[in-house]
């Protein structure tokens, strides 16, 4: 056979051996743990960015995007849960975690259109996440994650460029990442900022957010007003927020092009 011919049994092949070599790298973490659960990670991430010519079946994209939910803590319990015990390991799984679902959403966000649900469910957990980790920890043990936390907020700010950088994969679920961002922030304020003032983590996520903000459609923008002014005292606290998001926006991230 010539080469053009066996060039697309070729990638069926290729795309067969990355998927069962994706699922059975997921079915082996329930048994991992410490640094062999992050070189786990590690390698799902590799796999994942490695080709994207290689496509990986629906239901593995769904399980990708799961792994964060089964990770970390919920975003209802997160900031209010006890703290865990081993906070070094937390902050790095969750560097592991938001690194994977970047490779997701950059190499694959033509897969994960199809599993957008999870998708939203994903990176609000991993905020609610970097939000309770900086509320536990002490200004001690912050240097020592500091580098883990510092790679968790990077990588969700570039997640939020990626999601604006394709508006038409992600467009209509866009406000969504948006409410969530803003109604965590919130309240990881509400907790934070009597202790220590703004977090590092929020600074880095703002020109991440500012972009997803002007990628969003305005008739979404206008339905996000009209729920937060539904909520109350509370959906006033979230008005005030997303104002000052967008006049950040206007004066700082909006005629500055893509970086």
């Amino acid at each position: 056979l010539g080469p053009r011919t066996q060039e697309k049994p070729c990638s069926l092949i290729q795309s067969h051996y990355a998927d069962l070599h994706v699922n059975y790298l997921l079915n082996s973490l329930s048994k991992a743990a410490g640094s062999d659960l992050m070189g786990r990670l590690a390698a799902l991430t590799s796999v994942v960015a490695w080709a994207p010519s290689m496509t990986l079946r629906i239901n593995t994209i769904g399980r990708l995007l799961f792994l964060p939910l089964q990770m970390l803590p919920s975003a209802a319990t997160a900031v209010d849960s006890a703290a865990p015990k081993d906070l070094r390991q937390e902050c790095q799984k969750l560097a592991r975690c938001t690194r994977l679902l970047h490779a997701l959403v950059k190499f694959r966000g033509s897969q994960c259109r199809r599993s957008a649900a999870l998708l939203v469910q994903g990176i609000e957990r991993t905020l609610a996440a970097l939000g309770s980790l900086e509320c536990f920890l002490t200004a001690e043990e912050e240097k020592e994650c500091a580098d883990a936390l510092q790679s968790a907020a990077s990588f969700l700010n570039d997640i939020y460029k990626e999601l604006a950088d394709q508006p038409d994969i992600f467009g209509k679920y866009l406000v969504h990442f948006l409410s969530s961002f803003i109604m965590l922030e919130d309240r990881k304020l509400a907790v934070l900022a009597p202790k220590r003032g703004r977090s590092q983590a929020s600074a880095m996520l703002e020109p991440g957010i500012c972009a997803l903000l002007g990628a969003c459609p305005s008739k979404d923008k206008k339905h996000l007003h009209m729920v937060f002014l539904g909520k109350g005292m509370q959906g006033s606290h979230y008005l005030e927020r997303l104002n000052k998001l967008d006049s950040k926006y206007q004066v700082h991230y909006r005629y500055q092009g893509k970086k």
